[in-house]
């Protein structure tokens, strides 16, 4: 009776020496899979991380393409001023030639006037004279 404990024990053990021998293989395989998938998550992060380089780089470019594009901006913006600085310059000096030229009109208006009002009595001397003559 003992050697037949000792049978079913050890058929038991077997059974359950085989079950876990396919546990242990079903587990293997599925640490195979998920190592598999690690990997290719690896891989995915891996391509993740070099487009965000890339894209942050291409950024950068273009930050320095709006830097140099400001810096253009900057000095027409200085030029301009410059040039505005100048212009006002000159039409300070038009004024002041106007305001010149106004006073010296404004003189020969008066000499016209008088002028004038001379002709004008000598036109009407002369046309008395005429009538005595």
């Amino acid at each position: 009776m003992e050697k037949k404990a000792d049978e079913y024990t050890l058929n038991t053990l077997g059974a359950l020496a085989e079950k876990t021998a396919h546990r242990v293989d079903s587990l293997s395989d599925t640490v195979e899979k998920m190592g598999r998938k690690v990997d290719s998550l690896s891989d995915t992060v891996e391509k993740l991380a070099i487009g965000v380089a890339n894209g942050f780089r291409n950024i950068e470019e273009k930050f320095e393409q709006v830097d140099a594009r400001f810096d253009a901006i900057d000095r027409r913006f200085d030029k301009v001023e410059g040039e505005l600085r100048e212009v006002r310059s000159d039409v300070s000096v038009v004024k002041r030639n106007v305001g010149e030229i106004k006073e010296s009109l404004h003189a020969v208006e008066k000499a016209v006037d008088k002028d004038s009002i001379t002709l004008i009595n000598h036109e009407h001397r002369i046309k008395e004279l005429e009538h005595v003559g």
